[in-house]
């Protein structure tokens, strides 16, 4: 709707003398949008579609803003969706790097229910059975697989927190 009230000036404004840039600069004030096209049909009609990014996220420290999936913080107030919670001053452009990893994984990011992001520039995860993953820096395709595996094996059914930080080394309990 804001978006729209934004577009409203150019309501009654001949097609011709619209400028695209012009209605660029608006649609790319809004988090919200992922993509969009915009198409002049002379004499009379300018076809704008908007595709909105799906929010994969809520930030910890004020769950009004969401992550999209195009990176962007996105104020929700009424947002009920069942997203996992990022904590720790994260960059959009990690954030998403480390989305990738996981999709990369044999994780689904539905799977998880919070992520922390360290200074450091690692990232532990508590998954949907309250279980935490320590990551490394480095290797973490290879790292989130483990844990999956670990995870799914008999003898590790009980534990609760795996640690990954070391390469070749793993705590478990």
């Amino acid at each position: 709707m804001e978006i729209l009230n934004n577009l409203n000036n150019l309501l009654y404004k001949s097609i011709f003398v619209i400028n695209e840039e012009e209605i660029i600069k608006i649609l790319e004030k809004h988090n919200i949008i992922q993509e969009f096209n915009i198409k002049k049909i002379y004499p009379s009609t300018l076809n704008i579609k908007i595709k909105p990014t799906k929010l994969i996220a809520r930030v910890s420290n004020n769950s009004q803003y969401l992550v999209g999936a195009n990176g962007k913080l996105i104020e929700d107030k009424s947002n009920n969706e069942l997203l996992p919670y990022i904590f720790g001053e994260f960059n959009s452009q990690d954030f998403l790097s480390f989305k990738k990893n996981i999709e990369k994984s044999m994780w689904s990011f539905s799977n998880l229910k919070e992520l922390s992001f360290f200074p450091s520039g690692r990232w532990d995860i508590l998954t949907d059975k309250d279980i935490l993953i320590k990551l490394p820096q480095e290797h973490i395709v290879a790292s989130l697989n483990l844990s999956k595996e670990l995870i799914n094996n008999d003898n590790f059914k009980d534990f609760k927190f795996i640690d990954l930080r070391i390469k070749n080394h793993l705590v478990a309990k």
